[in-house]
């Protein structure tokens, strides 16, 4: 599992070190953490960064309704709310990777769980 590109460092210690703290009962358990879909920061970037006018990273990112109010009012901010926004993207892909993690370790603990009861 690659999560560095896709986590800040620190989000990315916190969460390698909570892996290491299950002790894994059964492969199955893992199941969870194989099937997430994360984005990538550097797309997001890229696309903030070439796109930004047409919202197309906040489209990438999953919030439809910024990136319509972006797409339709960024012009009245002299496009100042795009530059800004490049930063935001890339932070909120990493804050919406590091939830899903999470949301999938906990998962994977439940199960963990489950198979040591069993």
């Amino acid at each position: 599992m690659m999560w560095n590109d896709k986590l800040n460092d620190a989000q990315f210690a916190y969460l390698s070190k909570e892996l290491e703290n299950i002790n894994i009962v059964n492969k199955k358990a893992l199941e969870p953490l194989y099937i997430l879909e994360l984005k990538s920061p550097i797309i997001g970037l890229a696309l903030g960064f070439f796109l930004g006018v047409f919202s197309v990273d906040r489209f990438y990112k999953g919030d439809i309704g910024y990136g319509i109010a972006k797409l339709l009012l960024g012009w009245l901010t002299l496009f100042i709310w795009n530059l800004i926004d490049i930063y935001y993207v890339y932070v909120g892909i990493q804050k919406d990777n590091f939830d899903k993690i999470s949301s999938a370790l906990l998962e994977v603990k439940r199960k963990n769980s489950y198979f040591e009861k069993s």
